[in-house]
């Protein structure tokens, strides 16, 4: 009996269209000042129509053209922290991460917490994170769901 060779080797270069990147560095976004991103915000239409809502992509990004901010500022929320945590927070030090993920209508929909100090200051931290309203960040001109990784060092200043 004859045995025959059968080459399985395919190449991936030839299905690829021809103006494909192949480098990781070429997927890098350029990085906007925040002069830039305050023009690309005032530029973004952020009213979706339910026909735009069936089509929107459900992927929460962490590259973004202009990240989440919460709608009345970062002082807001880390005065409400101060505020509603006052004798939780006073003598406490540490930092914590939190991970919030923000929907294009700048709804935090859920948290997580990468980093904490004590159960009851990071729940108390990431309730004012979860109750904040924020601008959803923006690709391509356009509101996008987004990761924003938030980082709050005690004491608060």
């Amino acid at each position: 009996k004859s045995q025959s060779v059968v080459n399985t080797e395919v190449s991936t270069q030839s299905q690829l269209p021809t103006n494909t990147p192949t480098k990781k560095e070429e997927f890098k976004l350029p990085v906007l000042s925040e002069k830039e991103k305050q023009k690309l915000r005032a530029e973004t239409d952020f009213f979706i129509s339910r026909e735009e809502e069936s089509r929107i992509d459900p992927a929460f990004y962490i590259s973004v053209d202009a990240e989440a901010i919460p709608k009345e500022g970062w002082d807001e929320l880390i005065n409400r922290i101060k505020e509603t945590g006052s004798s939780v927070l006073s003598s406490k030090t540490g930092t914590i991460v939190i991970n919030a993920y923000v929907n294009y209508f700048g709804n935090v929909i859920a948290t997580e917490i990468a980093t904490g100090i004590e159960v009851q200051v990071n729940s108390l931290v990431e309730m004012a994170v979860y109750s904040t309203r924020f601008l959803p960040a923006i690709i391509n001109k356009r509101p996008a769901n987004s990761q924003v990784k938030l980082t709050f060092t005690l004491p608060l200043q």
